[in-house]
């Protein structure tokens, strides 16, 4: 009975990550104003979206609270 579960629980495991991984794009938008990317990591029910925007072209402009 520990080796069907162990089994069943791999052929799960591995059914729901092939699924996830089909989720992503596979290509991303290629434009010269925009970068797009995307990234699986398993973290339960949560979902982010980052869009971020610079004005400028140092780190000052892109972070200027961390210095």
């Amino acid at each position: 009975m520990s080796i069907d579960n162990a089994r069943r629980y791999t052929h799960e495991r591995s059914t729901a990550l092939t699924l996830q991984r089909t989720l992503l794009p596979r290509n991303t938008v290629k434009h010269p104003a925009v970068e797009t990317a995307s990234r699986y990591l398993p973290a339960g029910a949560r979902v982010a979206l980052v869009v971020g925007d610079v004005v400028g072209h140092d780190v000052l402009a892109s972070a200027p609270d961390s210095l």
